[in-house]
């Protein structure tokens, strides 16, 4: 391993094994919560708050505290780029009243779904609340975790109650803390590695010589590339490696530390280590991944131990990551730090590399003869003709010796650390192993071991964005490897200069320039020190593009994903004649999403939204039209809306785009018109006025149109329309008022949700309150039995309903299938529907109830209760 600066680790472990937590430990702490949003601080802070802790949190922080607790400060860090230049975090400061108090951190955390559905519980988000945003930072908070040593509490599983007592139990056990604080990527070093795992210890009562003469003979047989006499050799050479075979051989430790890393698995470029404590159960789906500083080419059979390799290789693990996360793409790396060590999410791996090939290079060029230069296979620049493809590989061992993979003998790795890279690959291997090597595996072989069409589908999304950002550079990304977990979607292998090859664009004196490893294979040994330093400029160059083009400034508020961007020119380049296979995932990724759901504010559903407003407003252009039907410009238009808005959910276009802006409003600056409901509900919506708006409501008597107000309290008046606002208000039916805001009419509206929500989103909520009184519910005739499996689609149930997104919502939530059921929309007395249907057409309508003196009065049930009492909502929306 490479070194780096070592703390006394022995001291620290028997510092944490000794420190007991006392009362007064446990007395004077604050609990500072950080997290991504929707993680719960909010509910959090008051819950521990109510246990006796001190606690702050993003919204509750007090500013005088900031240069103490560092809570603001810590938030920015993931507006920036991972780096080790980040300070290291207060751990104490004094209060008010001079008591030095401890700070006690925690990241809290939560799978996106279930972030997703708190904040569609929330009456508005923003745009740090999009999936694509909520996607991003969430790996930016474990990222911090990781580097600071921090806990991770996921607040998905467990309630209130439980996650408030693991957090004080954590808080009140300073052993654990000064564990993860050992743990921490911002000080962990190799030779920290070393020294947790010990591998090379003495343990008293052991009989080195004799344990491992029975080793060898188990191990070193006719299929070992080790004879008995090698091994003997090189102990006498090396005294501390028969300590480390016989403990690695039987796992043998101290079992009174409390903290211990086990190599768990070791290959050529890394190895993998598992955390052994008692303390927490943690670490337990996790892994500790740290890269050699080695160096392999299969082609030319050559390897080699660069010094440095590991830092750059880091470095460039973080930058890649970087890209990825930003176009949602999954990791289970974790933290990387720059001596190579890497905190990463365990999981299932299986034998398949995905290789991503831009243009007939490495492999191709070398295995098959003549490709390169066939014109009916590639272009004159290399690329292929047919343009970027995904092969699968069979991942097989370097070498075989008598049939076997020799790197799965127990004493290889240690022998071969102990020999030396270069002679121990020309003594044991070259001399005596024979070259093997992955193999391209048909796809039609790989089902059941690895889904084919996601790796395929997520292999192009990955080197598509990185060649997204390598264009912007002026670089190139020719070809590349990575690997999954079995569903295809989910990396977890290495990614940097490594695993692929980059080059510069522009071809220059000499030929392209190269910052991958063809300068060390064409070099060998040679060229290590070129390898170093083109490596290192790429990974400059990177680093200040990334970190001058943040997250939060550009991907996070485009509606397009960078593999996406990249998708497009592909298809728009004229010399490329793409398959249909590839085309259709071309097109697919320029209309994706990262992400297979959405909650809202998503860019791509706001255009997707805003055209749907328009098409409708449009359908009443159309049936307007005088002499009716006389529509040809009206619906030329209406095809290119439908055109553009099939693209953006599914479907390929062939006019061109509309437009998907609203149209601008019809009242001049500086004011606004606002829609209330005419007649129904007319009581609440003028209380929620005069409450919440600061507007009392004159309502108009006899025939009379006319409404008038007064702003009784002109600083909520203030704060819902702005300063200086002029604002009228307009009676309105309730399902007018969506149509009226997508055409500019209203700029806003006294309303439901029960209306909104079942529309287009053409507005925000800015201000609400619920109604106790009412609830949205699913009707059937009195006595019916209705059992939705026996719905089909050839015998589908029929509902007349108002609530059509709603009613659709509430029925997927039951598990039925949309062709299972068709929906009648009405305007309203769906009641009538069921009541005057001698034929019993429809089997259910949807209904809002509030005394249900309807139902009763007409021999109907509420059969499903859609929306609670206070889930419908009356609130101020504001056009977009």
């Amino acid at each position: 391993m490479e070194t780096g600066p070592c703390p006394p680790l022995r001291n620290l472990l028997t510092s944490i094994s000794q420190l007991q937590p006392t009362s007064s430990m446990s007395s004077a702490y604050t609990i500072v919560l950080h997290g991504n949003d929707a993680t719960g601080k909010s509910t959090l802070a008051p819950a521990l708050r109510a246990a006796g802790a001190v606690v702050y949190a993003r919204g509750d922080e007090d500013p005088a505290l900031e240069d103490a607790l560092a809570l603001r400060a810590f938030d920015k860090l993931t507006l920036k780029i991972p780096d080790d230049a980040r300070a290291p975090l207060p751990e104490s400061y004094n209060d008010k009243d001079g008591v030095q108090r401890r700070i006690v951190r925690i990241v809290l955390d939560a799978k996106l779904d279930v972030l997703q559905d708190r904040l569609a519980k929330r009456p508005m988000t923003d745009k740090w609340e999009s999936e694509k945003a909520l996607f991003y930072f969430r790996q930016r908070f474990l990222e911090l975790a990781t580097f600071f040593g921090l806990p991770v509490i996921d607040t998905g599983k467990k309630d209130v109650d439980e996650t408030v007592s693991e957090i004080l139990d954590i808080a009140h056990n300073p052993q654990l803390l000064a564990l993860f604080s050992t743990l921490a990527l911002r000080t962990l070093t190799p030779d920290d590695v070393t020294s947790l795992a010990n591998r090379r210890a003495a343990h008293p009562g052991v009989d080195y010589n004799k344990r491992l003469e029975e080793i060898i003979t188990i191990e070193c047989g006719e299929t070992s590339l080790f004879t008995p006499e090698d091994v003997r050799t090189q102990c006498s050479k090396d005294p501390g490696l028969i300590h480390a075979l016989v403990n690695q051989y039987d796992n043998l430790h101290d079992a009174n530390m409390p903290l211990r890393l086990r190599l768990v698995v070791e290959g050529e470029s890394k190895q993998i280590y598992k955390v052994e404590t008692a303390l927490t159960r943690h670490f337990d789906d996790h892994v500790l991944v740290f890269l050699k500083p080695t160096i392999y080419s299969h082609s030319m059979q050559a390897t080699a131990e660069i010094v440095g390799l590991s830092t750059i290789r880091a470095t460039g693990s973080r930058l890649f990551l970087e890209m990825l996360h930003r176009a949602g793409i999954s990791h289970t790396y974790e933290g990387v730090n720059k001596y190579g060590l890497i905190w990463a999410r365990a999981t299932e791996i299986t034998p398949i590399e995905t290789v991503y090939k831009e243009l007939c290079a490495g492999t191709d060029k070398h295995s098959f003869f003549g490709m390169v230069t066939d014109p009916k296979v590639t272009l004159p620049t290399g690329q292929y003709r047919r343009g970027p493809y995904v092969r699968l590989d069979w991942r097989n061992p370097n070498h075989t010796y008598n049939g076997v993979n020799p790197a799965t003998h127990p004493f290889y790795h240690l022998m071969e650390a102990s020999v030396g890279k270069a002679p121990f690959y020309a003594d044991f291997l070259t001399a005596r192993a024979k070259p093997f090597g992955d193999k391209c595996v048909p796809e039609e072989l790989v089902h059941g071991v690895q889904a084919v069409e996601p790796s395929i589908d997520w292999t192009t999304r990955i080197f598509f964005t990185i060649q997204h950002f390598l264009h912007q550079l002026g670089l190139e990304v020719q070809d590349g490897c990575v690997m999954f977990d079995p569903t295809g979607r989910t990396m977890w292998s290495e990614i940097n200069q490594d695993c692929m090859r980059i080059k510069r664009r522009e071809v220059q004196a000499g030929g392209k320039e190269t910052f991958d490893k063809d300068i060390w294979r064409a070099g060998g040994s040679a060229a290590q020190a070129s390898i170093v330093d083109k490596w290192t400029q790429l990974n400059a160059l990177l680093t200040e593009h990334l970190a001058g083009r943040p997250f939060h400034e550009h991907e996070m508020v485009t509606p397009h994903e960078p593999y996406g961007l990249h998708a497009r020119s592909v298809l728009e380049d004229e010399t490329l004649t793409l398959t249909p296979r590839y085309r259709s995932l071309y097109e697919r990724l320029v209309r994706s999403r990262p992400f297979a759901h959405s909650v809202r504010s998503v860019a791509s559903d706001a255009l997707s939204e805003r055209l749907l407003a328009r098409m409708q407003a449009h359908v009443w252009q159309i049936t307007a039209a005088v002499p009716p039907h006389d529509a040809l410009a009206e619906a030329a238009e209406m095809v290119q809306l439908a055109n553009t808005y099939a693209r953006l959910v599914g479907s390929s276009a062939s006019f061109g785009d509309k437009d998907t802006e609203l149209p601008r409003a019809h009242t001049p600056p500086g004011s606004k018109a606002i829609g209330v409901t005419a007649s129904k509900y007319a009581d609440k919506t003028d209380k929620f006025a005069l409450e919440h708006l600061g507007v009392k409501l004159d309502r108009p008597i006899g025939r009379c149109l006319r409404l008038k107000h007064e702003v009784v309290d002109p600083a909520k008046f203030a704060r819902a329309f702005g300063e200086g606002v002029r604002v009228h208000f307009v009676p309105t039916k309730p399902k007018d008022i969506p149509g009226l805001l997508a055409q500019g009419t209203l700029d806003g509206a006294v309303t439901y949700n029960s209306v909104m929500d079942n529309f287009p989103t053409v507005a925000r909520l800015v201000a609400a309150t619920p109604d106790p009184d009412i609830y949205l519910a699913l009707i059937s005739r009195r006595g019916a039995r209705i059992d939705t499996r026996s719905w089909t689609s050839d015998a589908p149930a029929r509902i007349a309903a108002e609530h059509v997104r709603m009613v659709r919502a509430h029925l997927t939530c039951l598990g039925v299938p949309p062709e299972a059921y068709e929906i009648q929309r009405v305007l309203g007395s769906s009641e009538s529907y069921l009541v005057n249907d001698p034929r019993e057409h429809y089997l259910l309508c949807d209904a809002v109830v509030s005394t249900g003196s309807t139902l009763k009065e007409n021999d109907l049930d509420v059969w499903q209760v859609i929306k609670n009492k206070g889930d419908l909502i009356v609130g101020l929306y504001q056009r977009f």
